[in-house]
């Protein structure tokens, strides 16, 4: 389903653009190589490297995931619909709400959801939004759980 979408749409429209793919358990990425400017490197611990590189993030709504896309500065494209995950949702709609990125009901729709992503404008707002956080929960969370222990 996200093979005929999106390849169908780099071929024709972005020949120039490079992906990286770095699915950690979906093999079927594997069919993906043929006629696209494309790089696949399956589980790695190279993680960060890819993401410095990179201009978005395309996965999951996981908390892991986004955290890490924030961390990194990469506006975000995600799916949300009836399987994603309970606490998934919630970051989904955190993403919208903020202005984060996209989020797609299904990445059946993923060429239209990375032709809104690079539109100038949105891509730029998008990116201001993703570099304005400043993430101080590490900070933070000491002192919610003195609070909690001294609560007890």
């Amino acid at each position: 389903m996200l093979r005929r979408g999106w390849t169908r749409y780099w071929r024709k429209n972005r020949p120039d653009m490079v992906v990286s793919l770095v699915p950690h358990y979906n093999r079927t990425f594997l069919g993906l190589q043929p006629g696209l400017p494309t790089g696949l490197a399956g589980f790695t611990t190279s993680v960060p490297q890819y993401m410095a590189l990179a201009d978005f993030f395309i996965g999951k709504a996981g908390p892991a995931s986004i955290s890490e896309a924030l961390a990194t500065r990469l506006p975000v494209i995600v799916e949300r619909n009836a399987w994603t995950l309970a606490h998934e949702r919630y970051n989904a709609d955190w993403i919208e709400e903020r202005e984060f990125g996209i989020v797609l009901p299904s990445f059946s729709r993923i060429a239209s959801g990375v032709r809104e992503m690079i539109e100038p404008g949105r891509y730029s707002r998008f990116r201001r939004n993703v570099e304005g956080i400043r993430n101080s929960a590490v900070f933070e969370i000491p002192a919610l759980l003195s609070d909690i222990l001294a609560a007890v």
